[in-house]
């Protein structure tokens, strides 16, 4: 297997995908990192601070400075947690909570007018290849 000729379809699909799907999925007001870290909460709520600046691989002081961000935006509040006092949990709020439902509602739907000009096999195509590519990304 040659692996520098996956590394070029990596780096050449990157953009491809960024162009195709991630430009237009911005809600006004929100960065692209705010919105992905609203999400992660949501979908993972009540963990330290650590837990998600490693998932978005963020250095500490710039994910502090995000947290803060969407704190002061009254999305996500601090808490200290209970069994250790120098941990910090993050949770989301009702207000959050009304951001990721519409921003659902918003990317749901740019993304069907997106995807309603491929046939059912490329549908099918397309689903089974992001699953593959999700499976193998998480081992690396």
């Amino acid at each position: 297997m040659d692996k520098l000729k996956i590394i070029e379809n990596i780096q050449d699909t990157m953009p491809v995908i960024h162009k195709k799907i991630l430009a237009g999925i911005a809600m006004e007001g929100m960065t692209n990192h705010q919105t992905r870290l609203l999400i992660m909460i949501r979908k993972v709520e009540g963990k330290p601070m650590k837990f998600y600046g490693n998932k978005m691989m963020m250095n500490k002081s710039n994910f502090s400075n995000l947290v803060e961000s969407l704190i002061v935006e009254e999305f996500v509040i601090r808490k200290k947690s209970e069994e250790d006092r120098r941990v910090v949990n993050l949770f989301i709020t009702d207000k959050g909570m009304e951001f990721c439902n519409t921003y659902n509602s918003h990317i749901k739907g740019y993304l069907i007018g997106k995807i309603d000009v491929l046939t059912d096999e490329e549908l099918e195509t397309l689903e089974e290849s992001f699953k593959n590519i999700k499976r193998i990304l998480e081992k690396i």
